[in-house]
């Protein structure tokens, strides 16, 4: 039987492109190559997409802006009859296969964090394409990747979250002083100021007076024209937990995980920084599984559920939360439906190995392909038929 194609697409437009690169590389290097035929596909910083052979060699990323000049440039085909890729300059080749032929996709695998990577904008494209993809779809995402919008959802259903207090950009800009007292008025000293779409902890800075406030949403508005700032939670323990499946079917949650941070909260360098053999989130400083209580353990699974449910999400995710020990609660931080590394690590400690994980992904985004396509999206009937005939024209004055 012939090997399925898939497509691993990783960088982006996005402050987040090279987290992005590690778990693309991760994914492509862990995959079933018995069942599957991976494609690595990069897209560059300006937002074109490229594949060459290079791309498997993570020395390549050592000198990003001279990847499009040792790669040949694709576009993917919004013709879902094709569901291909084609190339852009058809004498230049850059693979070891030669003929630069429309390569057809049967999966695309989305290895990009932050930016329209995340947030429903390339999985709306996957669509028109009507492409199987891994992961979840168009509204999930970007819900997922609003803070504000989704802890709006968070609190319509009951799932805990920070006091929170949201504005605009421009908002700041021409009323300082009113945001300002109002951020006050709502929320207590520390307070955590983020911008409303991103990851990575980019932007994100823990604040304790008016000055640092200020100065901290100057910082988040540098990356959003929405920002979010949340009331400290006293807090004991982060922990997180990952999520995998279908919204409408079973749902697995991983072993429980005890990350620890260098500051007040996991930073950039916490996350991605913290152990030179290790790439991507894996090199997290972190306890798996965490030492919570099973009482605990199970609520944060539970709670985890429900997270993933209530975005409808689909494939796998991670839920982030605090724990206040002391009183025996905590809190929902957020949701990331495409996390860094894929979240292998829990996994590997919930005896699922990475190439295990990587084919359950696949599966459980051709199981929601078809099961969409179960769904009515068009009419044999057309009303137009006799349009024009008969309608009457309007009449400028």
């Amino acid at each position: 039987m012939e090997k399925q194609k898939i497509a691993i697409i990783f960088g982006g437009k996005s402050t987040e492109h090279e987290v992005s690169v590690i778990t693309g590389l991760q994914v492509f290097k862990n995959i079933d190559t018995d069942k599957y035929d991976p494609i690595a596909i990069y897209i560059s910083k300006s937002g074109t997409w490229h594949i060459g052979d290079e791309l498997k060699n993570p020395d390549t990323y050592k000198q990003l802006e001279t990847i499009p000049s040792r790669t040949s440039e694709v576009i993917l085909s919004q013709n879902p009859q094709k569901k291909e890729l084609s190339f852009v300059n058809k004498s230049e080749s850059f693979l070891s296969f030669g003929k630069q032929n429309p390569i057809k996709i049967d999966v695309i695998f989305p290895c990009l964090h932050g930016g329209l990577g995340e947030n429903g904008g390339l999985q709306g494209l996957f669509e028109l394409s009507e492409i199987p993809y891994v992961g979840s779809g168009i509204l999930s995402s970007a819900t997922g990747m609003d803070k504000i919008i989704m802890k709006e959802i968070f609190i319509r259903n009951d799932i805990p979250v920070a006091k929170f207090h949201a504005f605009y950009r421009t908002e700041f800009e021409k009323h300082t002083d009113k945001v300002i007292f109002d951020t006050e008025q709502k929320l207590k000293y520390p307070m955590f100021v983020k911008p409303a779409n991103s990851g990575s902890s980019i932007g994100i800075s823990k604040v304790s007076n008016q000055k640092e406030l200020i100065n901290a949403i100057e910082v988040a508005s540098s990356f959003d024209r929405r920002i979010i700032v949340e009331e400290g939670y006293k807090f004991t323990k982060e922990i997180n937990i990952s999520v995998i499946g279908n919204s409408d079917s079973e749902l697995i949650t991983s072993a429980c995980e005890e990350v620890y941070s260098s500051n007040d909260f996991l930073n950039y360098d916490d996350k991605y920084k913290g152990d030179a053999k290790s790439q991507g989130m894996a090199s997290t400083k972190r306890r798996i599984p965490a030492e919570i209580s099973k009482k605990l353990e199970n609520e944060i699974m539970e709670t985890a559920i429900k997270t993933f449910k209530c975005l409808d999400c689909s494939g796998l995710a991670r839920v982030d939360f605090l724990v206040d020990d002391e009183k025996g609660k905590f809190i929902v931080v957020e949701i990331n439906t495409l996390p860094g590394s894929i979240s292998f690590y829990l996994w590997e400690k919930s005896n699922l190995k990475f190439k295990e994980l990587i084919t359950r992904l696949i599966e459980l985004a051709l199981d929601r392909f078809q099961n969409n396509k179960n769904t009515i999206a068009s009419f044999s009937s057309n009303i137009l038929e006799n349009f024009g005939s008969g309608t009457k024209e309007s009449k400028s004055n």
